[in-house]
């Protein structure tokens, strides 16, 4: 543990190179934790997979090869539920890079508050058409990123809500199939919010969950008329379009029209257009 803590401040204080680690060839090694007991899982190992997964000098082929997303969700959902709140941070961040990684550069500037850093880090990254094989695993951790949009902390549920966000561009069928099968929570995420008392943080994950809403709509939608995917049950169609239509009256204008745009959404949904 001492030695990984050591690697981590090395790199954090330029002494020691992304590159030198790759001409090593450990980047591998430093996700082999991800398949042993998660238990043993510490904040350094998983800042020392942040920084590679982050480094523009790392090939996403290369972390593509490794086949980890599955563990990594597995990893979140486990700090998530052990309440360690030392290292889910560091593991949502894992989560975002990995995403960022195999989300096109041409879909992020639409989506909302994804920083423009990002961009830029993105263009020196390969295309996206090298992302990661098995990003779609993350579709199986829908309902923690859902929770965790809801935390307390504010970098937390921005940084899930992100991730939300990200794999809904990553791989739109897989959100869509999974978002639709967590509507009961999506709406108790929506009115938690609504109760808190900070606006400009709460707006932004509205629009950040209302964005991922949207988007799996129009995804359903296509989806049912090809037969694609099984229907939503309209109940719980009406359930959430009852939730977002009071998002509709949101003092935050950009909040009010992002809800007025799920309704039609959902209204198309319901009457199977």
């Amino acid at each position: 543990m001492y030695a990984q803590k050591l690697l981590v401040m090395l790199l954090d204080l330029k002494c020691l190179r992304i590159t030198d680690i790759l001409q090593l060839k450990l980047v591998s090694q430093f996700f082999e934790f991800l398949h042993e007991d998660l238990s043993n899982a510490n904040v350094n190992n998983i800042r020392l997979c942040a920084l590679l997964a982050s480094a523009p000098e790392v090939e996403t082929r290369i972390l593509s090869e490794l086949k980890v997303v599955k563990r990594i969700g597995a990893l979140l959902e486990f700090v998530h539920a052990r309440e360690m709140e030392d290292v889910l941070e560091p593991t949502l961040s894992l989560c975002r890079f990995f995403l960022l990684r195999s989300s096109g550069k041409e879909k992020l500037g639409g989506m909302p508050g994804i920083p423009s850093n990002d961009l830029i880090k993105l263009g020196n990254m390969n295309d996206h058409q090298d992302a990661s094989r098995d990003i779609t695993d993350f579709g199986s951790y829908i309902s923690v990123f859902l929770e965790l949009c809801g935390y307390h902390e504010c970098q937390i549920a921005n940084l899930a809500a992100e991730c939300l966000i990200l794999f809904t561009n990553a791989a739109s069928k897989e959100a869509a199939m999974n978002l639709f099968s967590n509507l009961s929570l999506l709406g108790r995420v929506l009115q938690l919010l609504s109760l808190r008392q900070n606006p400009s943080v709460t707006a932004q994950l509205q629009r950040r969950l209302l964005y991922a809403l949207y988007v799996s709509c129009k995804e359903q939608r296509s989806a049912q008329l090809n037969s694609a995917m099984p229907s939503v049950a309209i109940s719980d169609i009406t359930q959430i379009e009852a939730i977002v239509s009071n998002l509709g009256n949101s003092s935050n204008p950009k909040v009010a029209e992002a809800a007025l745009d799920v309704v039609c959404e959902l209204q198309l949904l319901h009457h199977g257009t």
